[in-house]
């Protein structure tokens, strides 16, 4: 009998707990849809000499990040609680992602092209997950930084540099995320930019990115909504027949003071009810007209709001108030 538990004691002796907490289900979402092995087949890399792949790499750091987001230095510190042969596969430790073995996965990515083989990944989740890109909202968003970075000078190197500030930090140096996400949230395009990459020019470029990283089945779903940087004569042509897109069209464009004149001339508006239940929701009316850009015709939708009406109302009442004390 105590030779029995003394069996027991040794056995339990050998237990390591580990805490999993949301690494198990990331690694299991990260195998859904191949991250590891589109890293894996984009990168150049040798198999017999290397024990952790590029793909596993960044698998690796993707968990890390989603579940506790530690300095890259701290990474292999972060695994050595977790069952990590479990996550990466029989005779995988923690110590195999130290920051050396991190940083040549991540140089590894680099020369890969980063935005091409994010540009698989997304392709495959979509695809694994049936997600229906339909209306895709577009947009760049910007990340401030501290302290002196050296802009590299090899090809497609990001620069850290001075530009408008999304988050009012204009004293800082940044660099930007240019983003799609359907309707739901789910990412479907993303890249980081230099920090004083242009909108307007993001978007030309994206528009012919985007028409040849989705197949032809999903691209002809695909409606790109963004921001009024959108709308350049450049940016139109480059949507031509293949992209629908959705934008407020800027002021620039004599299309639209010519537009809701005619509204307000000839009294053509619909009205398109309220979109909210709340008793002083603001009522709409739209009117909507047909106009040729180029060799292509494009809806134009002018939106009137009672909001709107009523704010310009007590505006134009304050000039006229003004004008009156002036002339007394």
């Amino acid at each position: 009998m105590m030779l029995y538990m003394q069996t027991i004691l040794e056995a339990l002796s050998a237990v390591r707990p580990v805490t999993a907490g949301a690494t198990s289900l990331i690694a299991a979402m990260a195998d859904e849809i191949g991250l590891a092995a589109i890293i894996d087949r984009c990168c150049e890399w040798d198999k017999t000499r290397c024990k952790i792949s590029p793909g596993k790499a960044i698998e690796a750091l993707a968990i890390c990040i989603l579940s506790d987001r530690k300095a890259l230095y701290r990474v292999e510190e972060f695994y050595e609680g977790k069952d990590v042969e479990a996550l990466f596969g029989e005779g995988v430790t923690a110590h195999d992602f130290n920051d050396d073995a991190l940083g040549r996965g991540l140089d590894r990515l680099f020369a890969a092209r980063a935005n091409r083989v994010l540009s698989e990944v997304i392709s495959s989740g979509l695809e694994e997950h049936d997600v229906t890109v339909g209306s895709s909202h577009f947009d760049t968003t910007s990340l401030s930084v501290y302290g002196e970075y050296e802009n590299q000078d090899c090809e497609n190197a990001i620069e850290v540099v001075l530009g408008y500030s999304k988050d009012r930090r204009p004293d800082l140096k940044q660099i930007q995320f240019g983003i799609g996400v359907t309707r739901e949230g789910v990412l479907n395009y993303g890249e980081v930019l230099s920090g004083n990459s242009s909108d307007k020019t993001w978007n030309r470029k994206t528009l012919g990115k985007v028409k040849t990283m989705f197949p032809p089945e999903i691209l002809k779903d695909l409606i790109y909504v963004a921001d009024s940087s959108l709308v350049t004569d450049e940016n139109v042509k480059e949507a031509g027949n293949q992209v629908k897109f959705i934008s407020r069209m800027p002021a620039t464009y004599g299309l639209v003071a010519e537009t809701i004149k005619k509204a307000w001339d000839l009294d053509l508006w619909e009205p398109a009810g309220s979109y909210a239940s709340r008793k002083e929701a603001a009522e709409y009316w739209v009117y909507e007209t047909v106009h040729r850009i180029g060799e292509i015709d494009y809806r134009l939708i002018a939106v009137r709001s009672s909001s709107l009406d009523s704010r310009k109302e007590k505006s134009i009442m304050k000039r006229v108030e003004k004008a009156r004390a002036a002339i007394a």
